[in-house]
């Protein structure tokens, strides 16, 4: 036999043997890799619905936490060191992951490319908040105070995706505001609520026990939120380029459709369930269930906002 003829039953081998390992999919558990710390939004979303998609796929899913270097480490174990087989998948934050090639110089996988999304579960809002012992009480205050004491604000960080809607409110509206970036989200929340921060993005249920020391200023999303009917809607104040953040199952490119199909249908069929509606309800989370060509495109689309927006920030990957 010679080497073409080697090489070609090699490549049938392999697609004979992916289709058959795919048609049994699963046959052990599934690992959910979360590329943030237990406790933040993404950690709490794979674990309500880890049990549901376990009963509906027949096999444990179990939900691996790997952070660190602001997503990368948990994200590229995914889609560069797991097998594309479906057995080891990730729950991720789109913005995040949008955000990656403009603010990550060492980034050693396409964001777009090498994670394709299965499905978009779900989507919060991000707002914009202020300690009450600020100088303002609403939006528009807070912008005319800013203005009439350039530089001498600050506001607080603690990942590309709360700062990067901070510094697109600050260059449409002529801000000055000093940035304090923070190594965590707790010690984020804890300067905010402390007033250690003037100002700062958080997530809609974060700073839940902090309601009396923290004042809600704008928010993401299309309606107002229900108990804060007199805070505006970033889209009223006409910034609908700010959006929440939203959440999708992801797998590494090359995963076969026979997987990935049963991935989806069971993240969608467990998204249904009341048991993790009503958890995601707690999370402050809107069920999406978008198709995998829905979820890609608002992927793709927020990458192209975030690198057009960086190139006219003069943003540099770091």
């Amino acid at each position: 036999m010679n080497c073409r003829s080697q090489w070609l039953v090699g490549i049938v081998y392999a697609l004979v043997s992916g289709a058959s390992i795919a048609k049994d999919f699963p046959e052990k558990p599934i690992r959910v890799i979360v590329a943030t710390s237990a406790g933040t939004t993404t950690d709490l979303l794979s674990r309500a619905l880890g049990p549901e998609m376990s009963r509906l796929i027949g096999q444990p899913i179990v939900i691996e936490d790997r952070p660190g270097a602001n997503q990368i480490i948990g994200l590229e174990h995914v889609a560069k060191q797991a097998a594309a087989d479906g057995y080891t998948i990730a729950v991720v934050g789109l913005e995040g992951l949008a955000l990656l090639p403009v603010t990550s110089k060492e980034l050693r996988f396409d964001a777009f490319r090498d994670l394709p999304p299965v499905i978009g579960l779900a989507e919060g809002r991000y707002v914009l908040r202020s300690p009450v012992t600020a100088p303002w009480k609403t939006f528009a205050e807070m912008v005319a105070y800013v203005k009439a004491n350039p530089g001498k604000m600050n506001y607080g960080s603690s990942a590309a995706q709360v700062r990067v809607p901070m510094l697109l409110l600050m260059r449409e509206l002529g801000l000055d505001i000093l940035h304090i970036p923070y190594g965590g989200g707790a010690k984020y929340l804890q300067a905010l609520a402390a007033g250690e921060v003037h100002l700062g993005f958080t997530g809609e249920g974060a700073l839940a026990g902090s309601g009396d020391r923290v004042r809600w200023l704008a928010v993401t999303g299309e309606q107002r939120v229900v108990g804060f009917k007199d805070v505006p809607t970033f889209s009223e104040l006409r910034f609908p380029q700010l959006r929440g953040p939203s959440y999708t199952i992801n797998v590494r490119a090359g995963t076969p459709a026979e997987a990935t199909e049963k991935i989806y249908a069971s993240a969608s069929r467990a998204l249904q369930s009341a048991e993790v509606k009503s958890s995601l309800a707690k999370l402050q989370l809107e069920i999406l269930n978008d198709t995998a060509q829905v979820a890609a495109k608002k992927l793709l689309d927020a990458g192209r906002f975030y690198a057009e927006f960086a190139k006219a920030a003069d943003i540099k990957p770091e």
